[in-house]
């Protein structure tokens, strides 16, 4: 058992690109608009900002970049990545995507993840409609970075397609049952407005952010109570608005899950979810930039239920059955340790197919502390025992007051799910969404080794695939 509680949990995200690995050099003059360097989809511009910085008033001299679609009529979907070097001084490179046509800013964001860190790192995908300028910008001089863009042309993702900053019918700004959606405040003023259709008594939510950076240096501003990192409110089509809510202001990563019911008058109408931001990450060019992506999940659950685990459920033969959609609360009364195994509870995923994969989605939501301990979970094919995932839901220890986690995972037939904790006496709630119409994009286990994933779907252009390093021998291939 102790090589249970000291494995290194792992979960990742890879994405497939097509294109060879090239390099150029930034074309200088490009600090006006007009200049825009052309950048080819997959190619590696080496690039670095200027002499001039950004400051609260002025941009300085900042460098554009020009992404070129041929179809104007759909909205494409692209990926950025930027590189940069990182230390104590170093200010973040900033970027912001402004449509050519309109010249209205679409994204704004930085690749500032963490000044401990020795790389400013972000990559991250986007809707354009149309060819976009790329502007970069720092307040800082001469730091060198790497940017790449990746171009989708007419294939969207599932993402936000501005301008969305008002109640619009559009088939692009939807949330899917099930689905992933990304977003972006760009600055204070930005609002995105996102449509579902509720059909069913509960609509449920799972919202993460990016948090603030916090050792506040050198220009993320104050992460107080007063400004969250994401704010939302649930609207109907009337405009009567039925619930608002907030990322945590204390945590670098942040990440929120709520129900809210739908009455039957309601059902089969248009609901809109509102995102915006008051924080402010960096003053500059007369600009509050707010920076912050984020992304949403909605669910569709038949009924508003919490029920109990049904204790003895230590194993598989005694597992609790889940229902879809329904949240289980449980308690680990005792802990698990390198001696015993102590308090295990197990459920039961029961699907139709034996043959077929099934999405799931498991949320586990438990207090934190300062104890340094955690709730653990495995993900276990009921017929092989074979351990498709294991994570933990504690996302820190120090400044949040909740660990949650959700994450999406493939089964093929029956599974269990089995809870376990290091500290006695851990509460918890367990939500599984099964969608046994199809497969997430996320990887196929078994696939320990090349011959095993011949048979599983192939990465394609700029797809994401998730994935789980579930122990220390765990190997997950891919092709």
């Amino acid at each position: 058992m102790l090589s249970r509680i000291s494995l290194l949990f792992c979960f990742f995200v890879l994405i497939g690109f097509s294109h060879f690995s090239l390099a150029e050099l930034e074309h200088e003059p490009n600090n006006e608009i007009a200049q825009a360097m052309s950048i080819t989809s997959g190619i590696i511009i080496e690039s670095k900002t200027d002499n001039a910085p950004a400051t609260q008033s002025t941009d300085g001299d900042p460098d554009f970049f020009l992404i070129e679609v041929g179809n104007e009529d759909q909205p494409s979907g692209i990926t950025i990545r930027i590189d940069g070097n990182d230390c104590a001084s170093c200010k973040a490179i900033n970027f912001s995507l402004i449509d050519k046509g309109t010249l209205e800013v679409i994204v704004a964001e930085n690749a500032e993840q963490s000044t401990t860190r020795s790389k400013q790192l972000i990559q991250q995908e986007y809707n354009i409609t149309g060819d976009t300028y790329l502007k970069i910008m720092s307040s800082g001089t001469n730091q060198g970075y790497d940017l790449t863009d990746w171009v989708n042309d007419g294939l969207h993702y599932s993402a936000e397609v501005e301008p969305n900053d008002a109640k619009r019918s559009d088939t692009f700004n939807f949330l899917s049952d099930g689905r992933e959606f990304q977003g972006n405040i760009s600055d204070i003023s930005d609002d995105d407005w996102i449509r579902f259709t509720p059909t069913l008594p509960v609509a449920s939510f799972q919202v993460t952010a990016e948090g603030c950076d916090q050792d506040g240096t050198p220009e993320s501003q104050n992460c107080s109570s007063a400004q969250p990192s994401v704010a939302w409110a649930i609207v109907r089509d009337n405009n009567v608005e039925v619930a608002t809510g907030n990322t945590a202001s204390d945590t670098t990563n942040q990440t929120r899950a709520f129900e809210i019911p739908i009455s039957t008058e309601y059902r089969n109408t248009d609901h809109y979810i509102k995102f915006y931001s008051d924080h402010v990450f960096a003053q500059l060019a007369g600009e509050s930039w707010s920076n912050r992506t984020y992304s949403v999940t909605y669910y569709e659950v038949p009924q508003a239920e919490e029920e109990f685990e049904d204790e003895p459920n230590n194993d598989g033969s005694k597992a609790t059955p889940i229902a879809s959609g329904t949240t289980y609360e449980g308690n680990i009364s005792q802990s698990t340790t390198a001696s015993s195994p102590g308090d295990l509870d197990y459920y039961l995923i029961d699907v139709a197919s034996d043959s077929s994969y099934s999405g799931v989605t498991i949320r586990l939501e438990a207090d934190d502390s300062n104890t340094a301990k955690a709730v653990h979970f495995e993900l276990r094919d009921k017929g092989s025992d074979i351990l498709i995932a294991s994570e933990n839901a504690e996302q820190t220890v120090v400044n949040s007051s909740e660990q949650v986690i959700e994450a999406k995972y493939n089964i093929q037939g029956d599974a269990y799910v089995k809870v376990f904790s290091n500290q006695t006496g851990q509460s918890y709630k367990l939500t599984v969404f099964v969608d046994e119409t199809s497969a997430h994009l996320a990887e196929y286990e078994p696939n320990g080794n090349s011959t095993l994933s011949k048979d599983r779907p192939l990465f394609y252009n700029g797809k994401r695939l998730r994935g789980n390093l579930s122990a220390d021998n765990d190997i997950d291939f891919f092709k």
